[in-house]
């Protein structure tokens, strides 16, 4: 009889130190990726129904590329990294090899720290699926071409020699740059916008009729020369001339720019949270020093209307997005906004199939699970137009040091150290 109580008591904590030790390996796999946050399912469903803007937005980016060869990989880096701009460290190169992501560390690089999002996303994708062998640069600037960033940096090479670049927005007729999601979208503080947006029950009719906006001046570069026509400023002297139509202005932020001469022309105003500009029914998406992510995409789930300006500037979704179908547009300086607005008004019925359309695009096509498709997709499509095998990348990356797997933080910090000889 003690006989079997002593191999129960055997079995049970057996069982329990099994247990333990598959949940602590599966926090660990976790841990570095965003597998918490999406669905694994739903993306796999999802991969196999892609919708047809998202492979044409693709196609359209690798329209006038042949062969992606390693020594136009070399040369963009190569030059990127020589160039004295100290933005030249928003861009990086990685390499996938047998689903394993390693990153080119360099002289200044000193410890790996923390992830980009970029890198947390491609380690979540595989944990789903099987990615392709790849060798790429990406930036993690808000897009290119950027005033924070001379277009030398990265152009100034010969067409041959020029390597694609993955970035989150770009000017629309802008080559050799291929669109990915923004690092905002890629992230769990997506997920937790994209809930909280849904989440928000404000009906149409309980909506105030007025135009909303607050967001910082960072357009690209204010002076005392050219502010006056910054949209970011025009619409909050809007605001100030049409009480009525208008709430509008411009808010304290990373960058703030001719802080002064604002406060004197009475366009700054107090912080709004996402939830007070869901109260409103008509709600502005006006370009930053890029196009505005996450804003646009919790704009166009809002079950508000989105006043798109027009602009070169675009992500990865905006071609599936049409004019009085998805959001209503307004002119790039803004010398429409009044006027689309008193429409809006006298057209109640129309903007709230607009907003609906707009929501349930939003809902079917910007989930989590739909960034990290798209994602994927782009990665598969950039693997066709290489030039060079794995074998070729796995002999590269034991021959320079410098490559260093990043799949698992702990150990790359590790490595570097010992690379950098820090004690």
């Amino acid at each position: 009889m003690k006989n079997k109580k002593y191999l129960f008591i055997l079995f049970f904590l057996g069982f329990f130190a099994v247990f333990f030790l598959v949940k602590q390996v599966d926090n660990q796999r976790k841990k570095a990726t965003n597998l918490k946050f999406l669905s694994k399912k739903k993306f796999l469903s999802k991969l196999d129904n892609i919708p047809i803007w998202m492979q044409r937005q693709i196609d359209n980016d690798f329209q006038n590329v042949s062969k992606i060869s390693d020594k136009a990989l070399n040369e963009t880096t190569k030059t990127i990294k020589n160039n004295q701009s100290i933005r030249k460290n928003a861009f990086y190169r990685y390499r996938l090899v047998n689903n394993k992501l390693y990153r080119l560390f360099f002289e200044e690089d000193t410890e790996v720290f923390n992830d980009l999002d970029f890198e947390r996303a491609i380690r979540t994708l595989t944990k789903m699926i099987k990615l392709p062998d790849l060798d790429l640069i990406y930036t993690d600037l808000d897009g290119l071409p950027s005033d924070l960033i001379d277009e030398r940096v990265y152009m100034s090479i010969a067409p041959s020699d020029r390597a694609l670049i993955l970035c989150h927005a770009k000017l629309i007729n802008s080559k050799n740059l291929v669109l990915i999601p923004d690092h905002n979208s890629l992230s769990r503080s997506w997920k937790e916008l994209f809930d909280n947006v849904l989440n928000e029950k404000e009906l149409w009719t309980e909506k105030k009729e007025k135009s909303f906006w607050r967001g910082g001046s960072n357009d690209q570069k204010y002076s005392l020369d050219n502010y006056k026509m910054k949209p970011r400023y025009i619409i909050s002297r809007l605001s100030n001339k049409h009480l009525d139509l208008i709430d509008a202005g411009i808010t304290k932020s990373w960058v703030f720019q001719l802080e002064d001469v604002l406060k004197q022309k009475n366009v700054i105003k107090n912080f709004a949270s996402t939830n007070e500009h869901l109260k409103y029914k008509y709600l502005p998406v006006l370009d930053g020093h890029m196009c505005s992510y996450p804003g646009f995409q919790w704009r166009l789930l809002s079950h508000s209307i989105c006043f798109k300006q027009k602009s070169d500037q675009i992500q990865w979704f905006y071609q599936a997005l049409k004019p009085y179908e998805h959001y209503i547009p307004i002119e790039n300086d803004l010398s429409d906004l009044i006027d689309k607005i008193v429409w809006a008004k006298k057209n109640d019925d129309e903007c709230k199939k607009i907003a609906k359309h707009a929501t349930d695009f939003a809902m079917n096509n910007l989930a989590l699970e739909d960034i990290y498709v798209y994602l994927y997709e782009v990665l598969k499509t950039y693997s066709k137009h290489q030039g060079f095998s794995k074998l070729e990348l796995l002999k590269d990356i034991k021959k320079d040091k410098r490559w260093i797997s990043i799949q698992n933080r702990k150990k790359a910090n590790k490595t570097l150290k010992k690379l950098r000889n820090i004690r």
